[in-house]
């Protein structure tokens, strides 16, 4: 402790960065892409690189532009599968990379027409917001003009899902929050701050906003009024950057005050605090599984933390034993279905798929590296389109689909596999639930030292089988929401109930 004009105490066991990479000082950027060991960031030529997280430090080159930039800008899409990158002066170059079941490949390149004012990849990756277009991702076309009636030059923005825009404006001495549709640009609610913010942040899948700058204090926003729900002090100085936790209610800050903190945003309560550089870190991002936070500074390093308090298993949370069945849905919590289940209800100790296209809900666990068996009591309401399942399979993720394509006649199997769909040689052809009652649905995972087996039955019969290379596994691009290693369930129509779902390690 230090006792002065200002008292301050600090943990002397303080988490120090577990890596650090070279990066521009004319972008303060870093993302993580699909993986938590896959780090989106620009090095000190201004190329955008995407590194392979290594133990030992010697990281691996997943992809590098030849594209130079002194003025790098970088955006990434809901799921980290897709990453826009490129210079906003001189050549305008631009690249699109994606990130399949075999590495990073780039899909496509364009040099800039417009002049932006930011640059967002939607959630899907398929379309850019400048601030005041629309672009086609793969080819930078402008598709139509998409201005948002804002106050003061927009400095900041997201999307907000895939219907709402949020821009962040400045004037002299103040800031405004502009939320707008994102078809017609019509403003849907406004919010002013009256000094200028430094840090602007909106959670996984839209469900709320947060704010900060000179005054130390992180508000956080409802999504719809943009009214504040939450403000508390985080830090002793102004706060420069603000990153939400992919699944935990946690948002993290930065500030001048030279330190890192983590906060439970629903609380007010500090989770933990970093330190380390002697510098203002000016940029946060959490990797997909958030065990994992990349900071960005002015000294041109960026540093990759393993927060404590993320990376310790609870006493309380010891992990199941092999062949020990565990319930899914007695683990949920309701709260986190209606914040991050993209409107899967949890009702009655039941699950119920939405009226949504695209429509993802997380399981709880970690199933990275894992054989296990995975057992679902599931009844159909009408059979109107797919229930897929979301499986991790060593380091990679894909989903089965059961009853898909319907207008093809119902097709069940894996999608991606080498990039296709699941109108794979081995797909199951025709309707396989016809009826309201119940049925269970059995997905074993098998992971060898090289291969890995995935085994599908359907109330005791045989319905699907694989074996092959993992590496060739991706995910559908439109389904969000999930981490590495997690379970889940997506669906099109309010048709499917999970009335169990239970697991257990093999």
């Amino acid at each position: 402790m230090v006792v002065g004009d200002v008292t301050k105490s600090w943990d002397l066991a303080q988490t120090e960065p577990r890596w650090q990479l070279p990066a521009t000082a004319n972008s303060p950027w870093v993302r993580f892409l699909a993986h938590d060991d896959a780090v989106f960031h620009f090095d000190r030529l201004g190329a955008a690189r995407v590194e392979q997280l290594a133990t030992n430090g010697a990281h691996a080159p997943l992809w590098k532009t030849d594209i130079t930039s002194s003025r790098p800008i970088g955006s990434v899409s809901a799921d980290g599968r897709v990453a826009l990158g490129g210079n906003l002066a001189g050549s305008k170059e631009f690249f699109l990379l994606q990130l399949d079941g075999v590495g990073v490949n780039e899909i496509g390149r364009w040099k800039l027409q417009v002049t932006p004012r930011i640059l967002r990849l939607n959630p899907a990756g398929d379309h850019v917001w400048t601030g005041a277009h629309l672009l086609d991702a793969a080819t930078g076309k402008q598709l139509r003009a998409l201005a948002v009636n804002a106050v003061g030059s927009i400095v900041d923005g997201d999307w907000l899902g895939t219907n709402r825009l949020i821009a962040v404006s400045h004037s002299a001495t103040r800031s405004f929050l502009t939320l707008a549709n994102a078809s017609s640009g019509e403003t849907l609610a406004a919010a002013t701050n009256n000094s200028r913010l430094l840090a602007f942040a909106v959670a996984p899948g839209g469900k709320l906003i947060a704010d900060a700058g000179p005054e130390k204090i992180v508000r956080i926003r409802d999504p719809e009024t943009l009214a504040l729900r939450r403000e508390f002090r985080a830090h002793d100085g102004g706060i420069t950057a603000l990153a939400f936790h992919p699944r935990e209610p946690i948002v993290a800050t930065a500030s001048d005050d030279l330190t890192l903190r983590l906060w439970n945003f629903e609380t007010g309560a500090m989770v933990e605090e970093m330190r380390g550089p002697l510098v203002i870190p000016i940029s946060l991002a959490w990797s997909p599984g958030g065990k994992r936070l990349a900071s960005i500074g002015i000294d041109r390093l960026v540093r990759v933390w393993e927060p404590r308090a993320l990376n310790t298993r609870a006493a309380s949370t010891p992990t199941r034993a092999p062949g020990e069945w565990e319930s899914l849905l007695d683990s949920l919590i309701p709260s986190k279905i209606d914040a991050n289940g993209q409107g899967w209800a949890f009702d009655s100790g039941s699950l119920r798929s939405p009226d949504r296209m695209y429509a993802t809900v997380p399981l709880p666990g970690d199933f990275s590296n894992t054989s296990y068996h995975l057992q679902l009591n599931i009844r159909r309401l009408t059979p109107a389109d797919s229930l897929t399942v979301f499986l991790p399979v060593a380091g990679r993720q894909t989903g089965f689909a059961l009853d898909g394509y319907p207008k093809a006649g119902f097709v069940s199997g894996l999608h991606y596999v080498d990039g296709e769909g699941i109108k794979q040689p081995n797909a199951v052809i025709g309707l396989q639930i016809s009826d309201s009652e119940a049925h269970q649905l059995d997905l074993t995972v098998r992971v060898g030292p090289v291969t890995a087996i995935i085994e599908v039955t359907l109330d005791g019969r045989p319905l699907f089988r694989w074996t092959g290379l993992p590496t060739a596994f991706s995910m559908n691009g439109r389904f969000t929401g999930l981490a590495p290693g997690q379970l889940g369930l997506g669906a099109h129509k309010p048709e499917w109930i999970i009335q169990a779902a239970r697991v257990k390690r093999l």
